[in-house]
């Protein structure tokens, strides 16, 4: 095992073929299970779908709705807004990271990149879905999207209980 400390380069992810968004393309690759990426995407789709006619049909604050219906390029482009806003919604700024000081473990808090951070919003919603007992998986993403949307139910609980114990730990940051 070679200990020189070497740069390692991250896979390219290609962006999906509907969206042209590399977000929605990693949100489907951790939602895939056993290899089967047609059936995650279909149901990703199929929330997303759900998800965008709701808010443009509820939300009266949405300007150019018709258009936005109407219209392809703005439908796509609306929902790749609506998709990254739920994302940055319930992305995490900072992490706890045990530390070892002086015989005593301490958590201590600790900055983590975008790239990080979406990956645990992704991960953190997927978990979260599949967890609710119901049939179909794309209802439960759906919930979920309009929750965190709504800044309520489980996911954007774990988020503030994750905010409260890196608040409490604030005073561990110095070990780092």
């Amino acid at each position: 095992m070679s200990r020189k400390a070497r740069k390692i380069d991250r896979r390219l992810v290609l962006p999906d073929h509907t969206y042209h968004s590399v977000y929605i393309s990693k949100f489907i690759n951790f939602l895939m299970l056993s290899g089967k990426k047609s059936t995650a995407e279909s149901i990703f789709y199929e929330a997303i779908h759900e998800l965008v006619e709701n808010r443009l049909k509820e939300d009266r604050t949405i300007e150019n709705a018709h258009e936005i219906k109407s219209d392809e390029k703005k439908k796509k482009d609306f929902i790749n807004f609506l998709f990254l806003d739920i994302l940055n919604k319930v992305r995490p700024m900072a992490r706890l990271k045990s530390k070892r000081i002086g015989g005593a473990n301490y958590q201590v808090p600790v900055e983590i990149t975008k790239e990080t951070s979406l990956k645990v919003a992704m991960k953190t919603i997927i978990n979260v879905a599949r967890g609710k007992s119901g049939k179909d998986m794309s209802k439960k993403l759906l919930n979920e999207f309009l929750n965190i949307l709504n800044r309520e139910g489980d996911v954007i609980k774990q988020k503030n209980e994750m905010e409260k114990r890196i608040e409490s730990s604030k005073a561990f940051a110095h070990f780092v």
